[in-house]
């Protein structure tokens, strides 16, 4: 191999790298975009959807539903628990006559058969006890742009008054949680927008790609008649190799991946014998009946089983505790620590003197987001709870301010 042929072989390698660098600048670029998009989407869930329901009651960050009216929720809310009734029991006595025998024996012996009668008389006792509940709870609602009551469950008072502490904590931090979730919301679409307006890294890449496509063509362009001639032979021979393994490949699967012809088709495929023609005269033959050959049939698809179901994972005692799972907490860690990582390896980097090592590194180093990608759209948001969808939006909201500070 001549000098020439290694140095256009370098080159040839350099650009497919390039190419390689831009195609993952470009898929980087969708992979952010629709993160980005998820976290706009999270903070808007956050701010329409309703916290939380119970007894009709439907809260929001700053106002209540019920009844299809909407009550304004602030400092001035106040939610109280009213109770009525009790339960009362009944007693009832209940007398019934009856026969003695050792009465009427006595009291004949002693006054006769008056004193029989007397005597044989027995009187029954029975006692009934009936509890009736009379009991009657309510949950009072008082806003600055009227009020409700709502009826609950006599049984569930103690889920009652914390429901009514969960409004009024509520209200004393309505603005604060407002104006928070709003600044949330509009950090996430701020970023959305520089990110769908940022082109630098696939302008790099496209740069790199073209330098090298430049300085192949400044290769190709010093090589003399014979070594040009000597480097089209090569590839004009590699590419037949690649043709002919590529044609055996396809031969090879024709032959193996043939279906094999079932005993009982084999059994009905007997050869046909011979005819050969006696000596009898003409006048004598009979035509001889062809031989009937029975159509082969076609064996019956088995049916394909249905897949199980899954059984659905038991909430855990720690699930009930805090209200995150822990495999849930430990895949959001650990997509956070990723990017922890990645944030200190971008301050690490002079971008004015980025060199194609450097590149090359740096999308490599990015191809570890894909598992941390996969393991984040692995989550079902809609099966989250309030405490889950918090932490969720929290982690999110840390690693874009974290990006937000390397960028600058």
């Amino acid at each position: 191999m001549t000098d020439y042929i290694k140095r256009m072989d370098e080159a040839a390698k350099e650009v497919k790298e390039a190419k390689k660098v831009l195609n993952m600048a470009e898929k980087q670029r969708q992979k952010d975009l629709k993160q980005l998009q998820k976290n706009v989407k999270a903070c808007e869930d956050h701010i329409s959807k309703a916290k939380q329901e119970y007894a009709g009651i439907k809260r929001y960050l700053d106002h209540l539903e019920y009844n299809g009216r909407s009550y304004v929720l602030n400092e001035n809310t106040f939610a109280e628990v009213i109770t009525s009734g009790e339960i009362t029991s009944t007693i009832t006595s209940k007398s019934t006559n009856g026969i003695s025998l050792p009465g009427a024996l006595i009291g004949g012996a002693v006054a006769g058969s008056l004193g029989a009668v007397v005597g044989g008389v027995k009187r029954n006792q029975v006692i009934e006890s009936e509890e009736k509940d009379h009991r009657k709870h309510y949950l009072h609602v008082r806003c600055d742009d009227g009020d409700f009551t709502a009826e609950t469950k006599p049984d569930e008072e103690t889920k009652t008054r914390q429901f009514a502490d969960e409004i009024n904590n509520a209200g004393r931090n309505a603005e604060d949680a407002v104006q928070s979730a709003q600044t949330n919301l509009d950090f996430a679409k701020t970023r959305l927008r520089e990110a769908e307006a940022d082109f630098t890294a696939i302008n790099n890449a496209q740069y790199a790609l073209e330098e090298k496509e430049r300085a192949c063509r400044l290769v190709e362009a010093a090589g003399t008649g014979a070594e040009k001639q000597m480097l089209a032979e090569r590839n004009r021979k590699r590419r037949k190799t690649m043709i002919i393994a590529g044609v055996a490949a396809v031969l090879l699967l024709a032959v193996f991946a043939r279906p094999k012809k079932k005993p009982d088709a084999e059994k009905n495929e007997e050869p046909m014998a011979a005819v050969t023609p006696s000596p009898t005269p003409e006048s004598t033959l009979e035509p001889t009946p062809e031989p009937t050959v029975e159509p082969t049939p076609e064996p019956t698809p088995e049916p394909t089983p249905e897949p199980t179901p899954e059984p659905t994972p038991e909430p855990t005692a720690e699930t009930a505790a805090s209200g995150i799972r822990p495999e849930f907490k430990a895949s959001m860690d650990a997509y956070e620590a990723f990017f922890d990582e990645y944030v200190e390896f971008m301050k690490s980097v002079d971008e004015t003197s980025m060199s194609m090592e450097t590149m090359v590194k740096y999308y490599d180093f990015l191809a570890k987001y894909e598992d941390a990608m996969e393991a984040l759209d692995a989550i079902d948001e809609t099966q989250l709870t309030a405490e889950e969808d918090r932490y969720y939006l929290d982690v999110l909201l840390r690693i874009d301010q974290k990006l937000l500070e390397a960028a600058q």
